[in-house]
């Protein structure tokens, strides 16, 4: 990886990435999450699932280097923050195989779902926008979304012409770590023809807090993607390839790195009928990932220690299509199937080779009558586990389930500014590989885990109810929500302690779990004109608590109330922002949980647009963590040996020509 890096960077150092795209923060871009692009819908507010975007200068100026730290803020969002070099978003409590990460609505057939220090295959600065879909949406993606979406979604497979060469560029770095990023996006059309380029190098070193450097948190990465499309009246045909490689210390385990690698095919399309399918969108890609867990080289000459090998290998195929109303009736019918083989080996390998297979029909109906707007979500979900065994795990096995999922929502238009909405949901959710058929030590969270491979599906019913306001660019929205899962598989200790690794024993097995809590963000353009400017009051606040209701303990790692103002500022000239972030203490604690206290963090930034002849160039400065505040994230497995970065200091130069 090192050798790459020092090959790609004498291209890349005259230029970097910009993804910051949209020259209006406050403008919505169309969803496509929900299907087919072209919609009606002009504002998350006009879906009746709970969905929120991150895109433009907001999506900039928290990009970080793993989608889980870029999100991490966001309300209901937070982050497992395995150090810098690894971190997947947590959605209202849940994460793992409950949350579906995706890339342009397909997985990211990565190994990023097995264990908090694997990382999610794709680095967010390489997209557009990110998209979080909470609620009855969500089972339009799979069981495996039962507690939430997150989308990225890039221009690697171009869908509209530009016969002006986009060429942008983005250069960035960081006082807390000595963070580099470099990188470039280039977008072309020829004809009909539409091209797409883009590249990222990013290294970064040890990470300092307020209270020591977090040794072996050095990261370093790069990625790179070519795509091709052809574009008529009618839609698009494209395809595109890339490439994604990092290399990352476990902050674990001081003599440990992993070295990750994706190449990844995708294809898709969209296309108009005059039939009874109005339009369509078909979707696959083909992934074959590998990562490697070594030990550092000793310098004796002898290179790093191979340790333990994790090797995903599959596709997924997806086809949405936007039927021809009946009546008033209108919405998506689809299909998606997705096989993988998954395989570790190694010392520490926990798990068996395993062969997944998952194929599922699905509709997602609206009926707009008057100032009411009525869903309806049906899926139903094949999935089958084929386990082959081997010396550490028995004999072969396979489980196969089947799994429907029912959802039900409705949105009120009040007035012009305010309405009220309200979802229900049915899901089942088929175990997986882990859950079934684990067996060993599994370093990253220090237990010895004993899968289960009579476990039956998890059985969940949630409930959402939102009020929301829109006037203008200002939106607001408070929702209360509540999950109660008659049958949900949790990871819980049964006493005994293994005699090899000195790991306690954690057994998956059913218990009655139940989630509640309450979200609040509003965003609202104040009636100020000074400065000739636009100034912008930002606040958002979530709660959740989890219950183990078999045995009347709180369920573990369940993120704190958490609170956020913020002061925005923008004119011809310039852009700044103050925002106060707020973790408050968590003392609802699961057993052998210690608790974890609260903070108080103060970030700033600015921006200012430079017109030159060549192009237009955007400095950027920000300021995180103003007062160098001790802080511990609770759900993080290594909250204790990784702090959150001390104070840090971000300038860039980006450019767009």
């Amino acid at each position: 990886m090192k050798k790459t890096l020092a090959l790609m960077a004498p291209t890349l150092l005259a230029s970097s990435l910009l993804v910051a795209a949209e020259p209006d923060e406050l403008e919505i871009p169309e969803i496509t999450v929900l299907g087919i692009s072209g919609t009606e819908k002009k504002s998350v507010q006009d879906f009746v699932p709970t969905i929120s975007e991150l895109s433009g200068r907001k999506l900039d100026k928290k990009r970080a280097q793993t989608l889980g730290e870029t999100l991490s803020r966001e309300t209901g969002v937070t982050s497992t923050q395995f150090g810098p070099g690894s971190s997947r978003p947590i959605i209202r409590a849940l994460d793992g195989d409950r949350i579906r990460v995706l890339q342009g609505g397909l997985g990211t057939l990565d190994a990023s779902g097995t264990s908090a220090d694997h990382a999610v295959a794709g680095d967010p600065l390489l997209v557009d926008r990110v998209e979080v879909i909470r609620g009855s949406g969500a089972l339009l993606y799979g069981s495996s979304a039962i507690g939430g979406v997150v989308n990225t979604v890039s221009s690697r497979i171009p869908t509209r012409l530009q016969y002006d060469s986009k060429i942008k560029f983005d250069s960035r770095y960081s006082t807390v770590d000595s963070g580099r990023t470099l990188g470039l996006l280039v977008n072309h059309s020829v004809g009909e023809w539409a091209y797409h380029f883009d590249g990222i190098l990013r290294a970064s070193e040890d990470y300092r807090t307020p209270v020591r450097t977090v040794t072996n948190s050095e990261a370093e990465t790069l990625e790179g993607a070519l795509g091709i499309s052809r574009i008529t009246e009618n839609g698009y045909w494209g395809t595109s390839f890339s490439s994604f490689g990092t290399h990352y210390g476990v902050v674990k385990e001081e003599d440990v790195v992993i070295e990750l690698n994706r190449q990844r095919i995708d294809f898709s399309g969209e296309f108009k009928t005059g039939g009874w399918v109005e339009s369509g969108r078909v979707a696959g890609a083909l992934s074959y990932y590998k990562h490697t867990e070594e030990g550092h080289d000793d310098g004796g000459g002898g290179g790093a220690e191979e340790g333990t090998v994790f090797r995903n290998s599959g596709g997924e195929i997806r086809a949405d299509l936007r039927h021809r109303p009946w009546g008033a009736v209108q919405g998506i019918v689809g299909l998606q199937t997705l096989a993988f083989r998954l395989s570790a080996s190694g010392e520490e390998a926990f798990l068996p080779t395993t062969e997944n297979v998952q194929g599922a029909l699905f509709a997602f109906e609206e009926l707009p009558i008057g100032s009411w707007t009525h869903n309806f979500g049906l899926r139903g979900e094949y999935s089958r586990v084929n386990s082959q065994g081997g010396a550490a795990f028995g004999a072969a096995a396979a489980r196969s389930f089947i799994t429907p999922s029912l959802s039900l929502g409705t949105l009120y238009r009040l007035n012009e500014v305010y309405s009220l909405g309200l979802n229900t949901s049915f899901t089942e959710r088929a175990p997986n590989y882990q859950e079934l058929f684990a067996l060993g030590a599994h370093m990253a969270t220090s237990t010895y885990e004993i899968g289960n491979a009579d476990l039956k599906r998890e059985i969940g019913r949630s409930v959402e109810f939102s009020l929301r306001r829109q006037v203008g660019k200002s939106e607001g929205r408070a929702t209360l929500f509540a999950q109660n899962f008659t049958r949900f598989i949790g990871l819980i200790p049964n006493g005994q302690t293994d005699g090899d690794s000195g790991f306690a024993e954690y057994e998956f097995r059913p218990i009655s779990a139940a989630l509640y809590g309450a979200e609040f963000e509003l965003r609202e353009q104040l009636p100020w004109n000074l400065w000739n400017g636009i100034w912008e009051l930002e606040t958002r606040l979530d709660l959740v608590r989890g219950f183990n209701r078999s045995d009347k303990t709180f369920l573990p790692r369940v993120t704190p109330v958490r609170e956020t103002v913020g002061l925005n500022y923008r004119s011809n000239s310039i852009a700044a922002d103050i925002e106060i972030q707020r973790s408050e203490a968590q003392t609802q604690l699961a057993t052998n949980e210690q608790k974890t206290p609260a903070y108080t963090m103060l970030n700033v930034g600015a921006e200012m647009p430079v017109t030159t002849g060549f192009g237009a160039l955007r400095l950027t400065a920000r300021l995180n963590n103003a007062f160098n505040v001790e802080a511990r994230n609770h759900v993080s497995f290594v909250k204790d040996v990784a702090p959150l970065p001390g104070r840090n200091f971000i300038v860039g130069v980006q450019a767009r020509l």
